[in-house]
């Protein structure tokens, strides 16, 4: 950043740093953290917006006390009930373009965690994942598509077993034993 206003660089000969797509409140934010060392979120702020502008910025350590900030928030949200799946797609490939590298890598957890959910809510956006995240998906995800194969030849296995037991139980209750009085007779 001092290179930005000491160097070369327009920004050195201007009086206005132009930051596109950076909103006044999350502006104020990196000027706090600037001066204080301190992260203090408005509701105003949204983590990304931050973690771009921190990236841009070269601010490290803005970018991590974000992302947990980030992480703190979606696990709250999940216990409160709230569906965090589109949220966490969203945050994974700009998590991955910006430097977050620790959001990024709780994103691919809870993708990977919840996989089978998640392809069924938001299929299209699987499909658009980078290839290096699609691999990623296919090496860790839960379950596995080898425990999905047994799970379902298992499946196909015990109704195979239960139509027999119902077949054999039929033929059984059929028959009658010879020496079996029936309860109508009457002994004299």
């Amino acid at each position: 950043m001092a290179a930005m206003f000491r160097g070369s660089f327009i920004e050195s000969y201007s009086n206005k740093v132009p930051l596109p797509s950076s909103s006044s409140a999350c502006v104020r934010t990196v000027l706090e953290f600037l001066y204080t060392g301190q992260l203090v979120l408005s509701p105003q702020v949204d983590a990304i917006e931050l973690i771009v502008l921190a990236d841009r910025l070269c601010l490290p350590r803005l970018i991590a006390l974000t992302e947990q900030f980030a992480v703190d928030n979606l696990l709250k949200a999940s216990a409160e009930g709230i569906d965090i799946d589109g949220f966490v797609l969203q945050y994974l490939e700009k998590a991955q373009l910006h430097s977050a590298g620790q959001l990024a890598d709780w994103c691919l957890h809870h993708i990977c965690t919840n996989y089978n959910s998640i392809c069924r809510k938001f299929p299209k956006e699987m499909r658009h994942m980078s290839a290096g995240n699609q691999a990623h998906f296919e090496k860790w995800r839960w379950p596995p598509v080898w425990y999905l194969k047994e799970d379902d030849r298992y499946q196909r296995a015990e109704k195979e077993r239960q139509r027999e037991e119902q077949l054999l139980h039929k033929q059984h209750a059929k028959r009658k034993w010879c020496f079996w009085r029936s309860s109508t007779s009457s002994v004299s």
